[in-house]
């Protein structure tokens, strides 16, 4: 037995003198290109295949390693995951090295089987001078380009969530406990003194409700309710008293409404939402549950909206909003 320094292996030495010298070249091959992975230009050697001293051609390949590493980008990150891929697909490309006389593959190798990093990706020319990117360059801007986007995200969701944790404090008061002791039902019983402890008790109070979306109506373009009034949502609330009518008109304004339109335009009929609002007026026969949001949420669960759910002439729609 003899000892190879190729590896930790203890190698029977072949009867074949052929087969020692492919094996014995191969073992050069691999010391040498193990630093050479990405070099534009080929290496002296002795092909294993035709036993001729060569210069070998380079061919760099794409590799489906390369793709999918760049589609998993593209999944966890979507648009952010577009630079990143940028500097990950020469990093996963392959380096074929051939025999120029009998064309055989000598070598192939990929970047994240070689421990050098030192070695050329790419060369741009610009005017008298070129600057010249090596593996261990675009390996450190593409980390640096994922830990900063992440780093975004990250900021991104936490700013959105500190947002509606610093909301003004809301009471604990739900809506079940407002429908017992404010809800229409009280009112029609006794309209004044349940006006009287609304006016007492709970108004101009915060609460953090969820219903869902009957009716979207756009003030933004008029005058006369665009500030405090951009945009009025119409809800339903659950259980109610009523099964086909609107329990509350929520309004949100022009700050608010600009900063929510995009998502906001995206919901549907029956959709849910959660909302930090301030109790204005109460509901009566005349007159829908009034409040100001001062922040909305649009959540995920749905419901299918009777038809025919109004606001039995408890709230008038002006002429010029536009309802979406």
């Amino acid at each position: 037995y003899q000892r190879r320094v190729h590896g930790d292996f203890l190698m029977k030495k072949s009867d074949d003198p052929v087969k020692e010298e492919q094996a014995t070249a191969q073992e050069r091959i691999d010391e040498k290109t193990r630093f050479s992975f990405f070099s534009s230009q080929g290496m002296n050697l002795t092909c294993q295949y035709c036993s001729s001293e060569v210069k070998t051609i380079v061919e760099h390949k794409n590799t489906i390693f390369g793709y999918v590493v760049c589609a998993i980008s593209l999944v966890l990150l979507g648009f952010y995951g577009i630079p990143i891929s940028v500097f990950l697909f020469p990093l996963c490309r392959s380096s074929d090295h051939r025999c120029p006389k009998c064309y055989n593959l000598v070598i192939s190798n990929m970047f994240l089987g070689l421990p050098s990093l030192k070695d050329q990706v790419l060369t741009v020319n610009i005017g008298s001078f070129a600057v010249i990117l090596t593996r261990k360059v675009l390996l450190v801007l593409g980390v640096t380009c994922g830990a900063v986007i992440v780093l975004i995200i990250i900021i991104k969701q936490k700013v959105n969530n500190m947002e509606w944790e610093t909301l003004p404090t809301v009471t604990s008061l739900t809506w079940d406990q407002y429908k017992e002791s404010y809800g229409l039902n009280r009112f029609f019983n006794q309209p004044m003194p349940t006006i009287r402890n609304f006016e007492a008790n709970v108004q101009h109070t915060n609460v953090n409700w969820a219903g869902y979306i009957v009716k979207l109506i756009d003030h933004s373009n008029t005058e006369e309710h665009n500030v405090d009034h951009a945009c009025i949502l119409l809800i339903k609330m659950i259980p109610d008293e009523f099964q086909n009518a609107v329990t509350l008109a929520l309004a949100l304004n022009q700050k608010l409404y600009a900063k929510k339109k995009h998502e906001l335009g995206t919901a549907k009929i029956g959709d849910k939402v959660e909302f930090n609002a301030t109790l204005i007026a109460i509901g009566t026969d005349r007159q829908l549950l009034h409040m100001h949001a001062l922040g909305i949420k649009l959540l995920s669960d749905h419901i299918t909206i009777p038809e025919g759910t109004t606001c039995n002439g408890r709230y008038t729609i002006p002429p010029d909003a536009s309802q979406l």
